[in-house]
């Protein structure tokens, strides 16, 4: 889709403005797009960083080079640049909310949107939620089984972890 936007004259303006130069095309582009993978199919950020370009010399510049990717292009500007395809063919998908909040999952997008961060809510959705499957549509009713959930585990979560966690139980 993004290299549909980026060469269809009527759209390539839009696609030049939220997308940076480097990620445009080519091995920037991969890297763009393999960074919204990750990104929105959970992939914990420590593990996004396990590649080598994040080791040796470089490894700074890349490391800031990617969190600035994921927070700037990732979950703001491509969900931009694709939010009118999505509202005129799909517009009940929640693909781009998955993109904008790094999580695909109800149980770890919901923590994530009442102010878990984003890593906090990944690994309590493994280690948490991983067996409950949900056909749960109601934000409310998720939100209540996390936080009943969180405070009958409690005892068992990792001080970390539990740091991030005391506005919940």
């Amino acid at each position: 889709m993004l290299k549909f936007l980026r060469d269809n004259k009527s759209t390539n303006s839009m696609y030049s403005r939220y997308i940076p130069e480097l990620h445009r095309e080519g091995s920037g582009r991969s890297i763009l797009c393999g960074a919204c993978m990750d990104w929105s199919c959970e992939k914990p950020f420590s593990k996004i960083l396990s590649d080598n370009r994040y080791n040796g010399d470089n490894a700074t510049e890349n490391i800031d080079s990617m969190i600035d990717l994921l927070q700037h292009v990732v979950s703001f500007n491509v969900p931009l640049l694709l939010k009118p395809i999505f509202d005129m063919f799909s517009p009940k998908s929640v693909f781009l909310l998955c993109m904008q909040t790094g999580a695909y999952k109800p149980f770890t997008r919901r923590m994530i949107e009442i102010g878990i961060p984003r890593e906090t809510a990944i690994y309590l959705s493994s280690n948490l939620f991983s067996s409950k499957k949900t056909d749960m549509q109601d934000a409310a009713e998720i939100e209540k089984e996390i936080r009943k959930e969180v405070s009958e585990n409690y005892e068992y979560i990792p001080y970390w972890i539990k740091v991030q966690l005391d506005f919940i139980v």
